[in-house]
């Protein structure tokens, strides 16, 4: 993806890439980038295949194919929530505060961290991220009959 098809706010620690509506594009966030907290996060606005700057590029414009320009806009970055997750705690902490539902204490997920953290190897941690953001089941699955 190149440069000029993402649009970046603020430059936090924490990566949060934005991914515009079928109705929009990068640039129809509103007001909202502008109130961003820009010193906690890095905000990073993608457009989508067929979509504002990107509006020549063509593609399956499926779902399937934005998710994986999207991942590899952050993997070419070295961004986002999974990036030194097996190295850095606090990393890891925010995947399970995320996955959780952002709902338990900070003392809870200190304890998660650590038991993580010494019930893993940080190349078999590194494996089941990648295994979890990447793998896909569906044609294991097969398609349910509604």
């Amino acid at each position: 993806m190149d440069a000029s098809a993402v649009k970046r706010v603020g430059t936090g620690q924490h990566a949060v890439i934005c991914l515009h509506g079928w109705f929009g594009s990068a640039d129809g966030w509103g007001y909202w980038p502008e109130v961003a907290d820009g010193w906690a996060y890095s905000w990073w606005f993608p457009e989508m295949r067929g979509y504002g700057a990107r509006k020549d590029e063509t593609g399956d414009y499926t779902m399937k194919e934005y998710a994986a320009d999207a991942l590899a806009f952050a993997d070419a970055d070295g961004e986002g929530l999974f990036f030194g997750a097996p190295e850095k705690d606090e990393n890891r902490r925010a995947i399970i505060d995320f996955t959780t539902g952002n709902r338990n204490s900070g003392h809870w997920l200190d304890a998660m961290v650590a038991f993580s953290r010494a019930n893993s190897t940080e190349e078999a941690f590194a494996g089941a991220v990648r295994s979890w953001v990447r793998d896909d089941y569906l044609a294991d699955v097969g398609k349910p009959e509604t």
